[in-house]
C-alpha cells in the first residue's frame, strides 16, 4: 500500500485524542469496589477503521524503522508532544520532528 506522508502525520498526531498532560481520573478506592453502584461505562472509540489503519501503520513501521523511530511514533499516536518526547529521550523537540518526517520518508 502507498501511504500519503502527510496524511499519516495528521492522523498519527490526532489519533487519540486524551492529551499526555490530562491526569487520570481519580476514584475512591471504596467506591471502585462497590457493588451497589451503576458500573460507569468505558469510552471507547466507534470507528473501527481508524484502529484498523493505526494497526496496519504500526505493523509497516515496527518493520521499517529503528526502535527510536517506533517509539516516536508510538509516543506521538498516544498524545505525547514533541516536547515531552524529546525530554524522555533527552533531545530537542525539533530532533523528534526531524526523525519523525525521516520515518515518515521510510513509508512505502
Amino acid at each position: 500500500m502507498i501511504y500519503d506522508k502527510e496524511s499519516v502525520r495528521a492522523f498519527i498526531l490526532s489519533y487519540e485524542s486524551r492529551p499526555f498532560d490530562e491526569p487520570p481520573v481519580e476514584q475512591d478506592i471504596d467506591d471502585f469496589f462497590s457493588l451497589d453502584r451503576h458500573t460507569t461505562q468505558i469510552e471507547t472509540s466507534d470507528n473501527c477503521e481508524e484502529h484498523i489503519f493505526f494497526k496496519e501503520l504500526w505493523s509497516v513501521i515496527e518493520t521499517i524503522g529503528t526502535e527510536k523511530e517506533f517509539v516516536i511514533f508510538d509516543l506521538l499516536a498516544h498524545g505525547w508532544s514533541y516536547e515531552k518526547i524529546g525530554e524522555m529521550l533527552m533531545v530537542t523537540s525539533g530532533r523528534v520532528q526531524q526523525i519523525f518526517s525521516r520515518l515518515l520518508d521510510k513509508l512505502p
